[in-house]
């Protein structure tokens, strides 16, 4: 597989059409605005997914150590909350 410069980046055709409809209906000035978004949000999952498993080893490790307390289902309600606002707010 050849590799492409990060300068030109060949989008399949439904992707560039999908892209260059969100630059029509003005919700981004470019193509490459839209690209550039994308890259954002992958970004942002990778590092989301990083931080759950980074949690679940925290969890799984408390759980075979013996020192794991589940929350009541208030507190687990608050935990999901929180997390819930601090997401809204990114």
């Amino acid at each position: 597989m050849k590799s492409t410069p990060a300068k030109m980046v060949e989008l399949s055709a439904d992707l560039r059409a999908f892209a260059e409809e969100r630059v029509r209906a003005g919700e981004y000035a470019s193509v490459d605005e839209v690209a550039n978004a994308a890259l954002r949000l992958l970004r942002e999952r990778d590092e989301r997914c990083r931080q759950v498993r980074e949690e679940l080893r925290g969890l799984f490790a408390e759980m075979e150590a013996g020192t794991y307390l589940e929350p009541s289902d208030d507190e687990f309600a608050e935990q999901v909350h929180s997390r819930a606002l601090s997401h809204m707010g990114e």
